[in-house]
């Protein structure tokens, strides 16, 4: 799971399996603000805390051959773009 902490935003936001938990702290007390699904495989994030958005970028993956790991379709990069509300 790699989670991203936005300075100064009081939320950070985990990936896991195609989904992002949008966690925010009050008050001193962490609580789920909610679940974002996402792309399977979006797990790096960039985030723009001025403007409340998560940038994450993926590709459709071919399948795997065996003893290699899977490889990125050419021309499927995207930036799936998370906007808070």
């Amino acid at each position: 799971m790699k989670t991203a902490y936005p300075e100064a935003s009081g939320w950070s936001v985990p990936s896991r399996f195609g989904r992002r938990t949008v966690i925010s702290e009050k008050a001193g007390d962490f609580e789920v603000e909610q679940t974002v699904k996402t792309v399977e495989g979006a797990r790096t994030v960039g985030i723009d805390s001025t403007c409340q958005e998560i940038f994450l970028p993926t590709a459709e993956m071919l399948p795997a051959a065996p003893g290699h790991g899977a490889e990125p379709k050419p021309g499927s990069f995207e930036i799936v773009v998370v906007s808070r509300q």
